[in-house]
C-alpha cells in the first residue's frame, strides 16, 4: 500500500454473472515485494502490463550501438553536432513510456558514420497527469560516457564534445527550470471538407513555480497539396499560473484550401526565445 494509506477497502463478490458466491475466510496479510524500479518487469498480456510507479524509461530492444556521431534534436535546442572522438556511442536508445500522461521528445539524436538517424541518445519526458504529473525527465542513453575526466577507461566524456555543455547541457537545465510544455496538440478533425473551418487545440502545462507571460503562434504549411495556399498565421498571447494547465483554442474561418496534407506548427516563445514547439496536421 502506498505510504500514508489510512483505510482499506476490499469488495468480493460475482461480476457479470447470476448466483451465490461463498467465502470461507478473508485475510489481509502483509507481503514483501521486490522494487520494480523500471520497466524491465512486468505481466505479458495483449501489452506488458507494469505498476503506475514503475520509470518507463530505455529499452533492451533499442540499442545504442555503433553511433558516430550526436546531434541536436529539439526545436528550442540550438544546432548541435558533435563526432565521437574514439569509442563509438553506446548504451540504449532513450525511448520513454508514456500511459497517455507524459510526452516524449527527441533531444539529441545518435547518426550512424553513413549519417543515417540511428536512435534517440538524449530525450525529455514531460509528465502532464498521472503518478508524476509536475515531473520533467531529462535522460541520456548514452552508457560508455564517463563525467570523470581524470578516468583511465575507454569511455566517452560527453563533457568534452566540442561545445556541449553551452549548447546542450546549459540550454536543458534552463529549460528545466522554466517548466513549460505543450501537449496534446490536434487538429479538431482529421479531414475537412473544401471552404469548411479548421480548427485545432493545445495544451500549455506549468509546472514551475512562476506565472508564464508568452505568445503562442500558429503556422499552416502545406506537406502534400496540389497547391501552395496557405492560411493566415495566428497569433495569440497567453498567461499560465504557476502550476496551471491552459487549453488555447484556434480557429480559421472558410479555409479555402485544395485537396492535401497540412501541417500545423504551433510554436511558444518568451519575447524572442523559443521555448517549445508541437506540430499536428490535417487533410483537405
Amino acid at each position: 500500500m502506498p505510504f500514508g494509506v489510512e483505510r482499506v477497502e476490499v469488495r468480493f463478490g460475482i461480476y457479470s454473472a447470476v448466483g451465490t458466491a461463498y467465502f470461507d475466510e478473508v485475510r489481509l496479510e502483509r507481503m514483501e515485494l521486490l522494487p520494480w524500479l523500471n520497466t524491465r518487469y512486468g505481466e505479458p498480456h495483449d501489452g506488458l502490463e507494469v505498476l503506475p510507479l514503475q520509470l518507463g524509461m530505455f529499452d533492451a530492444h533499442h540499442p545504442l550501438r555503433n553511433a558516430t556521431h550526436l546531434r541536436s534534436a529539439a526545436p528550442f535546442l540550438p544546432s548541435w553536432e558533435a563526432k565521437a572522438p574514439s569509442t563509438p556511442f553506446k548504451g540504449f536508445s532513450a525511448v520513454g513510456v508514456l500511459r497517455q500522461t507524459a510526452r516524449w521528445q527527441p533531444l539529441v539524436n545518435a547518426l550512424d558514420r553513413f549519417g543515417r538517424l540511428f536512435r534517440t541518445a538524449a530525450a525529455w519526458l514531460h509528465h502532464y497527469a498521472g503518478p508524476f504529473a509536475g515531473g520533467n525527465w531529462i535522460f541520456f542513453g548514452v552508457d560508455n560516457a564517463d563525467r570523470c575526466r581524470n578516468s583511465l577507461l575507454s569511455h566517452v566524456d560527453l563533457t568534452r564534445l566540442l561545445q556541449f555543455e553551452q549548447k546542450v547541457l546549459l540550454p536543458l537545465l534552463k529549460h528545466l527550470k522554466r517548466g513549460i510544455g505543450l501537449h496534446g496538440f490536434h487538429s479538431k478533425f482529421a479531414c475537412y471538407r473544401p471552404n469548411e473551418a479548421v480548427e485545432a487545440r493545445i495544451s500549455i502545462n506549468n509546472t514551475s513555480e512562476r506565472q508564464f507571460d508568452g505568445t503562442l503562434t500558429f503556422t499552416v504549411t502545406p506537406v502534400e497539396a496540389s497547391g501552395k495556399a496557405t492560411l493566415p498565421q495566428q497569433t495569440v498571447r497567453v498567461e499560465v499560473l504557476a502550476g496551471e494547465k491552459k487549453v488555447v483554442t484556434v480557429r480559421w474561418d472558410n479555409a479555402r484550401l485544395p485537396e492535401g496534407l497540412y501541417c500545423i506548427t504551433a510554436q511558444l516563445r518568451k519575447g524572442a526565445a523559443l521555448v517549445d514547439e508541437l506540430q499536428a496536421g490535417f487533410v483537405i
